[in-house]
């Protein structure tokens, strides 16, 4: 019995040591801690401020576009002919109406050289028939028209046997039509001096003088066609620019697809997207950044289009940014990102937002003054990554604390130990 006593004792006796024990490091380490707030307080907790002035903040959108010449053709001839000459490679700089390309133009050539006849022998036979007829005149008609009518009927019969020949394959077309060519003009030559005799022997009447007025101004609307197709036959470049592409060689035959391409990149147009939630907030002639990645600097565009209708495909609204590119570093086809401001605001304090501190939905910031920290409700406005713009709640100069808001509470002091300028 006596045994079991003592063996009672020695275990509350143990117990009564350890529940001391405990209780003396609890109360220690509240000490403690409750030591190392007073010398906080004392001391001060580091914070980082910035002094509160006004400024301006912006927000911005980014996208995506390539890069497409301000101007581009690409050039078909108009008429069907062999290319005789090509002038350009690719690569080369051009000026306006440079030639380009060289097609055929003898057969063409002929048909200017008959039209020039045809009008030359109507514009006489009206100055003839305007300074009134003689009879030395009308017989020298006569004798002309006769020696026509010779020249026409055996350049005639030369065709007809010329075009046997053709269909017989023992001519070329190029021999047939440099006869027709001939036959043609002794055709048109009699018939203009048969006219000039009739009108010679009838006498200058005011109907004569206006049919023959008539007959000049269809030869030289005959003449300026001919010409006119001469002209078609170089193929000239519209703008300045750089040639892009030749797809054609000396030889081939010329049909209705583009032989050559030109581009000018004076300026760039780059064709991008913005959605609906930023769209009314771009405005024309607006300037934009613009970074091409193949460049090792940003650049300065405008907008110069705003598209009114969305883009069902895209989901945006297309906008158009034109880039000077006078120094030509900018080539057709490069990616680029734009840099678009939508949002701005200045005259407002604007503060780093790692300063805000949200609490039930409410804005605080914490101010250093007398070297204890203030908390102060504050109404919010413009937003970005990095800032925020304070409508009201604190004033020019106050100190916003930045860094350590967070172990800071309203009446603590606080050691400034960064900081002061935003």
């Amino acid at each position: 019995m006596l045994k079991d006593y003592k063996k009672m004792v020695m275990i509350l006796l143990i117990f009564g040591l350890t529940i001391t024990v405990l209780t003396g490091c609890g109360s220690n380490k509240a000490k403690q801690t409750s030591d190392q707030e007073k010398t906080q307080q004392a001391v001060g907790i580091p914070v980082e401020i910035i002094t509160a002035k006004t400024g301006e903040i912006s927000n911005y959108i980014t996208v995506t576009g390539t890069a497409k010449a301000i101007k581009s053709s690409s050039l078909t001839p108009e008429l069907q002919k062999r290319v005789t000459e090509i002038l350009v490679d690719e690569g080369d700089k051009v000026k306006v109406a440079d030639k380009l390309i060289q097609l055929d133009q003898a057969d063409i050539k002929a048909q200017v050289a008959e039209a020039k006849t045809a009008f030359n022998s109507a514009q006489a036979a009206l100055e003839e028939l305007l300074a009134g007829s003689r009879q030395e005149e009308i017989d020298k008609l006569t004798a002309q028209v006769e020696q026509a009518k010779v020249s026409y009927e055996q350049t005639e019969r030369d065709y007809k046997r010329y075009q046997r020949l053709f269909d017989k394959e023992a001519i070329s077309k190029q021999q047939l039509e440099s006869l027709r060519t001939e036959y043609i003009s002794a055709k048109n030559n009699y018939k203009a001096l048969q006219e000039s005799l009739k009108m010679a022997q009838a006498g200058p009447t005011q109907e004569a003088i206006n049919t023959q007025r008539s007959n000049v101004e269809q030869a030289r609307a005959q003449l300026n066609t001919a010409q006119l197709n001469l002209d078609k036959t170089q193929i000239k470049a519209p703008f300045a620019g750089l040639i892009a592409k030749v797809d054609i060689e000396v030889g081939e035959m010329a049909g209705a697809q583009p032989v050559i391409s030109i581009l000018d990149l004076s300026s760039i147009k780059i064709k991008t997207y913005v959605s609906e939630k930023n769209i009314n907030s771009l405005e024309l002639n607006q300037s934009v950044e613009v970074d091409f990645n193949a460049l090792d600097h940003k650049l300065e565009g405008e907008i110069e289009n705003i598209s009114p209708a969305l883009n069902q495909e895209k989901l945006g609204f297309p906008v158009e940014i034109k880039v000077n590119n006078t120094d030509n570093l900018i080539k057709e086809g490069m990616y680029a990102e734009v840099k678009i401001k939508t949002e701005h605001s200045a005259g407002k304090i604007v503060i780093p937002k790692q300063a805000l501190i949200q609490e039930n939905d409410k804005s605080y910031v914490y101010t250093v003054k007398k070297n204890k920290a203030v908390k102060k409700e504050v109404n919010t406005g413009l937003t970005t990554t990095e800032n925020i713009e304070i409508l009201s709640g604190i004033e020019v100069g106050d100190k916003v604390i930045t860094v350590g808001s967070e172990q800071v509470t309203a009446g603590y002091e606080v050691r400034i130990v960064g900081g002061g300028e935003q």
